[in-house]
């Protein structure tokens, strides 16, 4: 198994995984080998959030448009039991092409607390070469990162038209920063995060616009294309329960002493660059102590504002917690 560094937000306990069907084995239906292509619904409790991802499930044999491991896309077992889903994460067939996107979600068995620090992960893997069973198509021309989990209130089984509104946040609570580009062995993604509202939904997929996503092309072929198969999806309180890839703790902080948001674009925000493994928390105070801005996002873009309204020039202080250690410093505003 194939194992990779992750950008994530932040991070606490209980024992269960908090994902129904979490590895897509129970299904409502296991249609004939010769009935084609068969939709996630049919894996209880998943939904189509954008598009027409697949369903995969061995339950109809071992070779078919949509058995396991042979199917149209790929020869590949499941990562655990006999079924996977699969999506298309990245489209581009010319440069401003447009963001094709399939997404799928569930229903959490319940919603996530408030301030509490959750593990998130899944298994994916790039689809390799098709079989002969659907010859036609060569697998995925493109290998992408930013495969991850968005948890969400957004309702499921979303028209197109709100396609743009899922990918435009450039969120996600756990992804992968790296390129996931093995089409043998299924790769980890993992990370934890603290909620900052009672999320009752799941979404995975690539969450980010083909501007803010990498590629890489596999064939060598202008029409890039990549296709992920996903499994064993799990949320949970506890760091126990959802696998971790702790086979690298490193990590890096930057921190600026000076920003000046007055609108020239240059050096408007005040950015702190976290990439590593653990839990991360930003807050910064005025002089008087008051919270003026929170983050726990490793995308974190302060504009010198509080709730909106610019606040004036001079020393701020701050806290951060990065993974395992703390820090603390100021900042200076000029405008």
């Amino acid at each position: 198994m194939s194992t990779l560094v992750v950008v994530f937000h932040t991070s606490r306990m209980e024992a269960q995984n908090l994902v129904p069907n979490w590895d897509f084995e129970a299904f409502s239906d296991c249609q004939d080998p010769g009935a084609g292509l068969i939709t996630v619904s049919l894996s209880v409790g998943w939904q189509s959030y954008s598009n027409t991802p697949d369903y995969f499930n061995a339950c109809g044999g071992t070779s078919c448009g949509w058995c396991v491991p042979e199917n149209f896309i790929a020869t590949q077992a499941a990562h655990s039991g006999q079924a996977y889903m699969g999506l298309f994460a990245y489209y581009s067939s010319q440069p401003g092409e447009m963001d094709f996107r399939e997404y799928i979600g569930i229903d959490l068995l319940t919603p996530l607390l408030i301030g509490e620090t959750y593990y998130a992960s899944m298994y994916v893997c790039l689809a390799g070469d098709s079989t002969p069973v659907y010859d036609y198509f060569q697998g995925s021309q493109a290998a992408n990162n930013n495969m991850g989990i968005l948890f969400t209130n957004m309702t499921s089984t979303l028209p197109d038209s709100y396609l743009e509104e899922l990918i435009i946040p450039e969120r996600a609570h756990v992804w992968a920063a790296d390129i996931i580009s093995d089409t043998v062995e299924w790769t980890l993604i993992s990370g934890s995060f603290v909620t900052d509202s009672s999320y009752q939904r799941l979404i995975f997929g690539n969450l980010f616009t083909n501007q803010n996503t990498l590629h890489t092309s596999i064939h060598g072929n202008p029409f890039e294309l990549a296709y992920y198969l996903v499994d064993d999806v799990c949320v949970s309180l506890s760091p126990s329960t959802c696998p971790r890839d702790l086979s690298d703790a490193s990590s890096s902080l930057s921190v600026p002493n000076v920003f000046t948001p007055n609108g020239d674009g240059v050096n408007e925000t005040f950015d702190v660059q976290y990439v590593g493994r653990g839990p991360f928390l930003i807050s910064v105070y005025n002089r008087w102590g008051a919270l003026v801005f929170r983050s726990e996002s490793a995308l974190n873009d302060w504009r010198g504002d509080a709730d909106g309204v610019s606040v004036t020039e001079g020393i701020y202080f701050f806290t951060c917690t990065a993974g395992t250690d703390q820090h603390s410093g100021s900042v200076t505003l000029l405008r």
